[in-house]
Parts: structure tokens; C-alpha cells; sequence
């Protein structure tokens, strides 16, 4: 998954003094398995952001990175590179 992957609050029109405030952000989220040549990027700089208050759907084939986005969002996992800011 990359950034141009996930829509921000910015791109939505939001962004502005009457957007909610995000719950949950992450910004420039990366997440890598392996190293040198045999890693493999499941995360590569996704920066979104899901509004406080409202059901948000992150939809994606299989294998795009989507799971693994929403494991690093609930600390069940850990990103490689990037920030993730709750509240």
C-alpha cells in the first residue's frame, strides 16, 4: 500500500478549522519484512487519517497491505518507519 493509495483528509476537502479531528493518524507509515534484496515493503509512506466519530472502511486486494495497515495503526504491530498519533 502507498500513500497515493490511502486518501487524507486533505484530499477529501478536509484539512480545513471544520474537519473532525482524527482518532487515529499515521503519517508516512512504513513497514518492512527482511532486509536487502529480500525485503518486502507491506507499507510505503501511507499517511491518512480516520476521523473521530465516524466508520471509516480501508478497502484493498488481497495482499495490498490493508491488514497489516490497521495491525500497525492498533499497536498489534510494529511499523518500521513513520508515525502513528491516536487521539
Amino acid at each position: 500500500m502507498t500513500a497515493n493509495d490511502v486518501m487524507t483528509r486533505e484530499a477529501a476537502g478536509g484539512g480545513k478549522s471544520d474537519a473532525p479531528l482524527a482518532a487515529v493518524r499515521a503519517e508516512a507509515a512504513t513497514k518492512v519484512h527482511g532486509t536487502g534484496d529480500n525485503g518486502v515493503r507491506d507499507l510505503d509512506g501511507v499517511t491518512m487519517a480516520i476521523p473521530a466519530g465516524r466508520v471509516t472502511a480501508i478497502m484493498g486486494p488481497c495482499g495490498s497491505g490493508t491488514a497489516k495497515l490497521l495491525q500497525c495503526l492498533a499497536a498489534l504491530d510494529q511499523q518500521t518507519g513513520g508515525r502513528r498519533v491516536v487521539g
